[in-house]
């Protein structure tokens, strides 16, 4: 682990979570952004347990600065190369805004998206943490 990149923490248990840690690490063409499972290792060490207890939330950890919700998605955003970067800018809505959205989805994830999400990331293990 390279602790000056960010590290996205994600449900592991989620196929939408899976399925969106795939397409991150296609549209991450200078491979900045690291993966690690709320589940896994990597998240006990580095999370603080009022965090990694929060397996319906996205968290993105950078050089030691903790992001959730909406405002991680918007700050990953702005790691990648246009034009998904504009997207980032979406972080100038409220927040109250972005993350009352973001929580319908957490809450409607696993209904939307059934399958297998341990099968996804199979191919991509050369690029998740522990």
């Amino acid at each position: 682990m390279n602790s000056q990149l960010p590290l996205i923490f994600f449900d592991n248990d989620c196929l939408l979570c899976s399925r969106s840690v795939q397409w991150l690490i296609r549209k991450d063409k200078k491979s900045i952004l690291q993966f690690a499972p709320l589940q896994g290792e990597t998240a006990r060490n580095l999370l603080p347990s009022a965090h990694s207890a929060k397996m319906n939330t996205l968290i993105l950890w950078n050089e030691g600065n903790i992001y959730l919700r909406s405002q991680a998605v918007f700050k990953i955003l702005s790691y990648l190369e246009k034009p998904w970067s504009y997207l980032s800018y979406l972080a100038y809505f409220p927040k109250f805004i972005s993350d009352f959205f973001y929580r319908i989805i957490a809450r409607l994830r696993k209904r939307l998206f059934s399958g297998n999400a341990s099968q996804c990331l199979i191919s991509q293990q050369h690029r998740i943490l522990p």
